[in-house]
């Protein structure tokens, strides 16, 4: 049985965030992730295959990031931002392989990438066309992100959730199952010595993301198959 405290834990002295780490270690990534994607197309292009291992590694290396500079902001964009990156740059490596050791004129980039949509990328064994390739393209850089942010996503939902003292974690998770709304929590904190706006925003927040890790358990077990 659960016993309100009637003290709670001061907030922590969190070190300012910084959002470097993850700037830097995106930005390398999608050009090394560029580069080994023009390595193994010369073997042939799996779709899907490659597009979910560079959202592996790339996602890997936003979490990274993440808990280097204790960034608890969402990096929707920036995930979106590397993984168009990581194609462009492909696209262009492939461009200089195309016009390495030709003499003479040779076409621009744009050109090299308007012939490739609609004459030189094929498919299944099939030529889709302009439009239907720039949709794969996007597609391939949707489905990059994607994969990307589900493992950013734990790891901002860890920064978010150890930014706050588990007891204070607890306390208002205890307030919320009560129905307690957002202006009598911030009054308990404020009687236990959490004043400070910005740290009752942190535990609310510490708080909502353990809710939803409680409820997924829950959801889990209540799906998962029994015994019999």
């Amino acid at each position: 049985m659960y016993e309100a405290p009637k003290r709670l834990p001061e907030p922590l002295d969190l070190a300012p965030p910084s959002a470097l780490p993850l700037y830097v270690l995106s930005f390398s990534s999608a050009c090394v992730l560029a580069l080994v994607l023009l390595g193994l197309a010369q073997f042939g292009y799996v779709f899907f295959v490659y597009n979910v291992g560079l959202g592996l590694v790339l996602g890997g290396a936003l979490a990274l990031g993440i808990r280097l500079g204790r960034y608890p902001v969402s990096v929707g964009r920036m995930a979106w931002a590397a993984s168009t990156l990581i194609y462009l740059l492909f696209d262009v490596g492939l461009y200089l392989q195309s016009i390495s050791g030709v003499s003479g004129s040779y076409p621009s980039f744009f050109a090299f990438m308007a012939y490739r949509a609609a004459e030189q990328s094929v498919v299944f064994g099939l030529r889709p066309g302009t439009w239907m390739n720039l949709s794969l393209w996007i597609g391939e850089i949707g489905l990059t992100t994607y994969v990307a942010l589900r493992l950013a996503n734990r790891a901002l939902a860890q920064v978010r959730l150890h930014s706050v003292p588990t007891e204070v974690t607890e306390f208002v998770l205890y307030l919320l199952f009560q129905g307690k709304g957002a202006g009598q929590i911030e009054s308990e904190l404020a009687a236990r010595g959490w004043t400070e706006r910005r740290d009752v925003v942190r535990a609310l927040d510490a708080a909502d993301i353990a809710a939803s890790l409680i409820r997924a358990s829950q959801r889990s077990k209540s799906e998962a198959p029994t015994q019999p």
